[in-house]
């Protein structure tokens, strides 16, 4: 009786310490594939498609290897951009592969930050610039509403789809928030925007 204890013991035991290995495990087998465009998202931020390459970059289906992507990670990509000190986010996510899309077709000078008290969702890493691309921001107008009156904000903006569920569309949280997998696309698109805000 004692046996048939102590061998399901151990047998528990073995079976913890597997799946423990295999929740500390980080996917980087598999590729992603990045393009860069403009005008796929309409001016309420909703990913619609039928945009196009942006001109200014020429990036299209560039395809990365995520273990390239936790390499550039491991050596300190995320604190170059947008990664606060004194922070950890180690698993490769969609800003990551974006950044590294950006880089190895030589484009370098990308700003980025970090918005610790986010409206909604959890904190996290974000883009706003990078250079050739042009961002616009018009003065902001006043504008009535069904009898309310609303700052009217409108330029252009940077946003990010990618691959979830059965398609592509755009993301409702921080780009740090999606991890990578093998088969992702990921688009990251410079579209005009339109928000109101009452006065």
């Amino acid at each position: 009786m004692k046996a048939k204890k102590l061998t399901f013991l151990l047998l528990v035991l073995v079976l913890t310490f597997t799946m423990s290995l295999g929740a500390l495990a980080t996917t980087t087998s598999g590729t992603v594939k990045v393009s860069i465009t403009y005008g796929n998202f309409n001016t309420d931020g909703e990913y619609v498609g039928g945009g196009f390459t942006n001109a200014n970059f020429y990036i299209e289906d560039y395809e990365i290897s995520i273990d390239d992507i936790q390499d550039y990670v491991d050596g300190g990509l995320q604190e170059l951009v947008y990664l606060p000190n004194n922070m950890s986010y180690l698993n490769p996510n969609v800003l990551d592969a974006i950044i590294v899309a950006l880089y190895e077709n030589g484009f370098y000078d990308i700003y980025g930050g970090w918005d610790y008290y986010p409206i909604t969702g959890n904190p996290g890493g974000y883009i706003y610039d990078v250079p050739p691309q042009t961002i616009t921001t018009d003065p902001p107008t006043i504008v009535t509403i069904d009898g309310v009156d609303y700052y009217k904000y409108s330029g252009t903006g940077w946003n990010i789809a990618c691959t979830q569920g059965t398609g592509i569309s755009g993301i409702s949280k921080y780009g740090t928030e999606y991890e990578l997998f093998d088969g992702m696309e990921i688009i990251f698109d410079v579209s005009p925007y339109i928000m109101y805000w009452p006065v």
